[in-house]
């Protein structure tokens, strides 16, 4: 019985362990992907992290960095630009639901947003399935001028 209690013990352990958890944007407009104020709960997105957008306020990703998945809800817009250099966002599908990249209908994502004069690109690897990205609303490439 004492062995079968540790074990589920080290099966929830490992469970948790291994738990995906979600940040979301909280930034002001034309806040710093690097803030990490700028996200809640407070802390830089990390490799195993579900990004998510609600609000419509521009993000500088001012930094490449690595999450598992990225969410632009309905009526949300990821507008996301670079001001100092091209950027990269690597969606790794690090246990994230498929589709790693979705847009919900009425949602809007912006790669080189409005502000900003460099390229912001979404590379997406890992995924085994065939429906690794989802665009139900707005896809739009812009570079600022």
């Amino acid at each position: 019985m004492k062995a079968f209690l540790l074990l589920l013990v080290i099966v929830f352990s490992l469970q948790f362990s291994f738990a995906q958890n979600t940040k979301t944007w909280n930034g002001a407009n034309l806040g710093k992907w690097s803030d990490p104020n700028n996200w809640l709960p407070v802390g830089l997105p990390a490799a195993t992290d579900t990004v998510f957008f609600s609000s419509g306020n521009e993000c500088e990703v001012d930094i490449d960095t690595s999450i598992a998945s990225l969410r632009v809800t309905s009526g949300g817009a990821a507008n996301l630009f670079s001001t100092v250099a091209n950027r990269l966002i690597k969606i790794n599908n690090a246990g994230a639901a498929t589709p790693v990249l979705h847009v919900a209908t009425g949602g809007t994502i912006v790669l080189g947003g409005t502000s900003g004069g460099f390229a912001v690109s979404i590379r997406s690897w890992g995924a085994s399935t065939t429906n690794n990205s989802q665009i139900l609303g707005n896809l739009f490439f812009n570079l600022g001028s």
